[in-house]
């Protein structure tokens, strides 16, 4: 049971504690609400994070930082769609290459479809609506069958045609 109705499902933290124990990183970022069980979880199994509140997310707040892993729960749903947008992107773009959202769907909120549009992945569905998505910059795209060297370097054909 949840001791605030706001705080996300137990097993959607402990889903991000492994998460952040298989990942390991030097370098933390969590974007969430100062109070949430989250951030307390996170202290006390990895301590050595940065914290953002979510109306403290903004590109100057962020600017000249890199993490190796960043987590973002309970901000999307608080931001705007365009702030949560450049929050989203800015993470993915320069920030950090791996990064998970904890995110309530809802018909009137966030989406799967929106969410995947930002190359994002789910990993967990948990009770009251929560998803878990994650980003990561080596696998965030499958490699089409087409796209290889069979089908592209013809090297059999160098220096006998002009193109």
């Amino acid at each position: 049971m949840r001791s605030d109705p706001g705080d996300p499902p137990e097993d959607a933290i402990r889903e991000i504690l492994a998460w952040l124990h298989q990942a390991a990183p030097d370098r933390l970022l969590l974007v969430c609400p100062p109070d949430s069980a989250l951030r307390r979880a996170v202290d006390q199994a990895h301590g050595a994070a940065e914290h953002l509140a979510p109306d403290a997310a903004t590109p100057a707040a962020l600017d000249g930082h890199a993490y190796d892993l960043a987590v973002v729960a309970g901000t999307l749903e608080c931001l705007t769609s365009a702030d949560a947008g450049k929050l989203l992107s800015r993470l993915r773009d320069l920030h950090t290459k791996r990064f998970l959202a904890l995110v309530r769907l809802t018909p009137d909120g966030w989406s799967n479809t929106d969410l995947i549009a930002y190359g994002m992945k789910r990993c967990g569905r948990f009770e009251d609506g929560y998803a878990l998505y994650r980003f990561n910059i080596y696998d965030y795209k499958d490699t089409p069958d087409w796209l290889n060297a069979r089908y592209w370097a013809h090297p059999e054909r160098w220096g006998k045609e002009r193109w």
